[in-house]
């Protein structure tokens, strides 16, 4: 992959096309594991206390996104120089880069603005499907399986969720996310400076930015 710069496009992506492919397969494949697992999460035999384990996994799921998308975040900003070896160019300078061009990223599409978060759900879901299933008189297994579903549909929307939060208009229900908190918006993640605190890429409650913070 490689950028170019003008005066009315700052950063435009040069993705090649069988890089391209290899990410909507990978998006294919992540999306057919996570709709799989979905089905085979919801089981008629759930009882009451099982439902309540399941939705306690949803939640610590969900924070255990918006934590790692903060630490990750946290991470590139903090260290490591834009031409350092190996990740210099693939990791540490979009993040930066994205605090000298902050609107480009609404110029991307899916595949050009997001390349791993949406292959790291693959193998813990997959691992969970192999297991054969939640086991519904098993607490535990239960609040796993929703953990593992709501960190993976958190980890595959952080970047979408990020480019809307840039995003001048965004559909009514996206809007209505934002305003409560449950996806980034942008009120909470427009601040100025580049670490400042505000690192989560997923939510507005930034709990990323509360272990960044504490660990600075």
């Amino acid at each position: 992959m490689s950028y170019s710069t003008d005066t009315h496009n700052p950063l435009v992506i040069d993705q090649p096309v069988v890089l391209t492919v290899l990410k909507a397969g990978a998006l294919l494949a992540a999306v057919s594991v996570l709709v799989w697992f979905s089905v085979r999460l919801v089981d008629p035999l759930l009882t009451p206390s099982a439902w309540l384990w399941l939705a306690t996994g949803f939640l610590v799921g969900y924070l255990l996104a918006d934590l790692l998308s903060g630490t990750v975040h946290w991470f590139c900003d903090s260290f490591f120089a834009p031409d350092t070896p190996l990740i210099g160019r693939t990791i540490i300078h979009p993040f930066r880069d994205h605090h000298d061009h902050p609107d480009a990223i609404t110029q991307y599409g899916f595949l050009e603005q997001d390349s791993t978060s949406y292959i790291i759900i693959i193998p813990p879901l997959l691992l969970a499907l192999l297991a054969g299933g939640p086991d519904v008189t098993s607490p535990t297994a239960v609040f796993i399986h929703g953990l593992l579903f709501a960190f993976a549909v958190g980890a595959l929307g952080t970047n979408l969720f990020h480019k809307w939060a840039h995003a001048s208009r965004v559909p009514p229900g996206v809007r209505w996310l934002q305003r409560r908190g449950l996806i980034l918006s942008p009120e909470a993640h427009h601040r100025p400076g580049l670490r400042s605190r505000g690192f989560s890429i997923t939510r507005t409650f930034d709990l990323g930015s509360v272990l960044c913070v504490t660990c600075s």
